[in-house]
């Protein structure tokens, strides 16, 4: 009884979590992907800097 309530919990919990996880990191690669493809003369390498140390702290919280 108590692994199968356990279990639920875990279920009900992970998928959320994963989700907003795969979510979060989708929005991180397309403002990656935009700051590159934007920046021809490589004026934005501060806003480059910043998000990928963002991106690199969410991946390790």
């Amino acid at each position: 009884m108590l692994r199968c309530i356990t279990d639920n919990c875990i279920i009900k919990t992970a998928a959320p979590y994963f989700s907003n996880l795969v979510r979060f990191t989708v929005k991180h690669i397309l403002e990656l992907d935009s700051c590159v493809r934007t920046d021809i003369d490589h004026q934005s390498n501060q806003k480059l800097s910043n998000l990928v140390a963002g991106h690199l702290d969410h991946l390790h919280y």
